[in-house]
């Protein structure tokens, strides 16, 4: 039964997830927790998911699955997370063709990339008050450093590296 409820769960996700990866965090959090997976884990998932190759909405569903119900589950997750996309894909090519020159098309994606923004920043927010990082001066100053070396294109390996051996050094 827990594989239905997975194969369910991020199926509705990669159905849903508009935006990529991050815009999904958030929605995956949400139904992470009634697997019974706890918000300090999920912290832990998003850091692996983040290290490593690969899609991190899609790391992210595979560790959660594999959290809920071991490696079947991390297969069930992944697969029905991707099966939307895949679907839609297809779909898309038949239908897309027609309306490529429309306004209509071109006034929903215009639209539809500020709702993406949206979520985006949602997920910033959640994940800012699930670390905590209101509670220590030095946090804020590491979450604005790599913001800003971010913003300036400074590749994200080059920033963990820094952010990391700052962080052996400063706590």
């Amino acid at each position: 039964m827990i594989y239905l409820e997975l194969f369910l769960t991020f199926f509705k996700i990669g159905l849903f997830g508009f935006g990529g990866g991050y815009a999904m965090i958030s929605m995956i959090q949400d139904e992470a927790l009634k697997f019974g997976i706890q918000r300090a884990d999920f912290i832990d998932i998003i850091a692996v998911a983040e290290m490593t190759p690969g899609p991190i909405g899609l790391n992210v569903s595979t560790f959660t699955g594999y959290k809920a119900a071991g490696i079947p589950g991390a297969a069930v997750a992944t697969f029905s997370n991707i099966l939307p996309c895949f679907i839609l894909v297809i779909a898309g090519l038949f239908i897309l063709r027609k309306f490529l020159k429309k306004e209509l098309y071109n006034t929903f994606f215009s639209n539809f990339r500020l709702c993406v923004t949206g979520l985006v920043a949602s997920v910033v927010i959640l994940l800012g008050q699930a670390i905590k990082i209101h509670t220590d001066y030095r946090n804020i100053l590491f979450a604005l450093g790599g913001f800003i070396l971010c913003y300036y294109k400074i590749h994200p390996i080059i920033v963990l590296i820094i952010a990391g051996t700052a962080g052996y050094f400063i706590f």
